[in-house]
């Protein structure tokens, strides 16, 4: 099975993935997991995340040839072997931000990434949601604000919602303010009948 893990930065998205781990483990369910970008191509992450002016086709595309690799490379050989396959992040992310980078261009940008990389291929797509007051105070205990990446916090949780609504994708949203992460982990367990 082959989940997703989405949401903002400081929303929980590594929490839960550990967490998940470690149950799946104590349930003897093998696990792999991998992180968009990134996954197989550590070169491409490093020029994604960087701060660069590359225009907004050229991110996405870069982006979409990345996981590509990633699905070629780990998701599917590692779904032969493994009961699950846990991501951090998927082409989800890579459409919001693309929007976000450029609003007029968003049907373009949902065409172009649903003829690369199938947007239905996760079995579960969780998101995580949480407001920017909440993710703010966390990253900051972190130590990974990003005030760019707060400004345009409201506007990336909407668009987000219009990307799963474009691509007819119904995620498990869980609030990451509201339960705590021990609770998400088991919604999550209990949503896969584990």
């Amino acid at each position: 099975m082959f989940i997703v893990i989405e949401g903002l930065d400081g929303s929980g998205k590594t929490t839960l993935i550990e967490n998940l781990g470690v149950e799946l483990s104590k349930l003897n369910q093998t696990f792999v997991s991998t992180k968009c970008p990134g996954g197989a191509t550590t070169s491409l992450r490093q020029i994604l995340l960087s701060k660069n002016n590359l225009n907004w086709k050229t991110k996405l595309l870069l982006f979409l040839a990345d996981q590509v690799e990633t699905i070629d490379k780990i998701i599917q050989p590692a779904l032969k072997e493994v009961n699950f396959v846990i991501a951090d992040r998927f082409v989800f992310s890579s459409i919001a931000y693309a929007c976000l980078d450029s609003p007029e261009n968003t049907l373009e940008i949902l065409n172009l990434t649903q003829s690369i990389v199938n947007p239905a291929l996760p079995d579960l797509i969780v998101h995580l949601d949480l407001d920017k007051d909440s993710a703010k105070e966390r990253l900051e205990v972190k130590n990974h604000l990003d005030e760019t990446a707060l400004d345009n916090f409201d506007n990336l949780r909407q668009i987000y919602g219009k990307v799963y609504k474009s691509l007819g994708v119904k995620p498990l949203q869980i609030n990451s303010k509201v339960f705590s992460p021990e609770a998400i982990t088991k919604i999550v367990l209990n949503h896969l009948n584990l």
